[in-house]
């Protein structure tokens, strides 16, 4: 969803013309390296510091602590405070949203799942959505905008606002479904 609406953006598309090996080969590996990192990612956060918290803390404080530290993780060096601030409310709402499908759903693999094909795609070479040309990648996206709120800044277009409003949605979504189904008291 956020991918189509990034591309929607003014920009324009490149097929970088990679071959059938090409394709297969980046897909693979985008499985084995950022697919499986999501899968970790999600086991730490979501599968042990989430559960730790919650028996400690409740669901509330389980949601949020690794969310923000989930989000600060992902800073790293070179940002400037505009780019830190998008990356924490970006990383923040991503936690919070793999937090909330993880309960939804009852099992860590539901948000192992998203984080893996959202890295699969976006980090791992399949689509680069940027400010500049990816000739490494299958396909490219080149945004004509040099805005940080749609670029996302120094990290890319995961911290972008379009990004945002799309974790918040799905947030939204799924707070909806708990409460129409009242199997988990989220109390927000």
């Amino acid at each position: 969803m956020v991918s189509v609406l990034l591309i929607l953006t003014p920009g324009y598309f490149v097929n970088n013309g990679k071959s059938t090996t090409e394709i297969i080969s980046k897909i693979i590996i985008s499985i084995f390296t950022v697919g499986c990192a999501a899968v970790v990612e999600e086991m730490i956060f979501r599968g042990f510091i989430m559960y730790i918290l919650k028996q400690r803390w409740g669901k509330m404080i389980s949601i949020f602590v690794p969310s923000i530290v989930f989000g600060l993780l992902h800073t790293m060096g070179g940002m400037n405070f505009s780019d830190i601030l998008m990356l924490f409310i970006a990383g923040t709402s991503v936690g919070i949203m793999f937090s909330l499908i993880t309960y939804e759903s009852k099992t860590i693999w539901s948000s192992a799942i998203v984080h893996a094909i959202w890295n699969i795609i976006i980090i791992g070479g399949i689509l680069d959505i940027g400010v500049k040309h990816n000739a490494e990648c299958i396909y490219s996206y080149v945004l004509n905008s040099k805005s940080i709120l749609l670029t996302g800044g120094h990290f890319g277009i995961e911290a972008s606002v379009i990004s945002i409003i799309g974790y918040i949605a799905v947030i939204s979504f799924t707070i909806f479904r708990v409460h129409k189904k009242k199997d988990i008291a989220i109390d927000i």
